[in-house]
Order: C-alpha cells, then sequence, then structure tokens
C-alpha cells in the first residue's frame, strides 16, 4: 500500500525587517515571482535578502528591484547569474491598478516584506506603506522592550502600589523606595505578585 505524500506548506526563505520598522503598512497583496532555475535552487537554501529591495510600477507591470539572490556555484556552470538583476512580480490587472493608484496619487511607496513557500511556489509578500516619523519609531521600539502599552500601564500601578504601602506604614522612605524599584526587575513585568511582610516591612516579587 502505498502512503501518500504529505502536502507542502508555506515556509518563510526570508524577511525585510528593516522596512518593517522603517515604514507604516498599510495593505499587503500576495504576488508570484518569474524566477530563473538558478533563483529557486537559491531560494532552496535560503540564499536571499530583500533589505534593499523594493517594487517598482511601469507599463502595467510590477518589478522586484534590489533583492540580492546568491548563486549556488554548483548551478550556475553554464548560466550568467545576476544576483541582483530585476524580477517581475506576478499580480492580476486590478491589484497592479491598486498599486499604481495609491503610489502615483496619494503618496504611497510600495515594498517587499517577505520570500516565501507557498506549496511548490515561491510567493512574495508586498505592500503599500508610508515612511513612519521619529516618534513612531521611538514608541514601537518602546512597545516592543515593554511588550505592550498594557504591560507599561501593569508595571506602573505596580510601583504605585509598593511605593504608597511603604509611604503611609511608615516603611522606606520615598527615595529609597524609587531606588528599590529600579533595581528589582520584576515590578517592570507583566503578571506580577506583591508578597508584603508587614514586620519586617519589606516586599518581594515573583511572577503568577
Amino acid at each position: 500500500m502505498s502512503k501518500k505524500k504529505a502536502k507542502p506548506t508555506s515556509s518563510t526563505i526570508c524577511q525585510n525587517k528593516k522596512a518593517r520598522h522603517e515604514y507604516s503598512i498599510e495593505q499587503k497583496f500576495e504576488a508570484g515571482l518569474v524566477l530563473s532555475g538558478w533563483e529557486v535552487k537559491s531560494l532552496r537554501a535560503g540564499r536571499a535578502q530583500l533589505v534593499d529591495s523594493y517594487v517598482v510600477l511601469k507599463d502595467g507591470e510590477a518589478w522586484l528591484v534590489g533583492a540580492h539572490f546568491t548563486p549556488i556555484i554548483s548551478t550556475c556552470t553554464h548560466t550568467l547569474a545576476d544576483p541582483r538583476r530585476d524580477r517581475k512580480l506576478l499580480l492580476n490587472k486590478r491589484e497592479i491598478d491598486r498599486l499604481i493608484g495609491a503610489t502615483q496619487a496619494k503618496g504611497y511607496t510600495c515594498v517587499a516584506l517577505a520570500l516565501y513557500w507557498k506549496q511548490s511556489h515561491v510567493k512574495c509578500e508586498i505592500a503599500l506603506v508610508k515612511g513612519k516619523k521619529l516618534h513612531d519609531k521611538r514608541a514601537a521600539e518602546k512597545e516592543k522592550r515593554l511588550g505592550s502599552p498594557k504591560a507599561a500601564h501593569h508595571g506602573s500601578d505596580l510601583r504605585l502600589l509598593v511605593y504608597l504601602f511603604f509611604r503611609y506604614t511608615g516603611g522606606l522612605s520615598g527615595g529609597d523606595m524609587a531606588s528599590t524599584l529600579i533595581t528589582n526587575p520584576w515590578v517592570h513585568a507583566e503578571n506580577v505578585v506583591i508578597l508584603v511582610n508587614p514586620s519586617s516591612q519589606s516586599y518581594s516579587c515573583k511572577r503568577r
């Protein structure tokens, strides 16, 4: 009895993390790619980068520009491989019209976010984006460090709770308390339990 072949699943080849940091993503599209044989083999080996890539729309077509596919020497013996050649993206007319309208009339930029396998085909995730302002980047970095705005707010509530307990029960002074809270990493985390010892007027924190 023959065994059924497992269906291939989606798998990420590479991502453009720089674009996700620099731009606010408005709308995503899935595009196919016209590739040579050596490029497919390079992608199977994970040898691709999208860091400096972008999408150009011209003559009713979309092109991936600046993506770097590193050739595998053994597969390019009879081919002149260009790692950074322009590669045609496969989209339907409605999607291309949408991209052209957004980039020309509304000031959007079109960039590539990721390359991935979808069954046996290579797909490129592209997006309409706008540049982030400096304060937006700082807010995104802060949110990434803290986990989420909710977690940051929760941490502030915990610090206030501990401060008020010691302040109004004659425990540590405000300055000592602030110093203690800064050096205690557990107070900054979400889902934290504060254990207070009234006799010694001390506290400890632990995760739930």
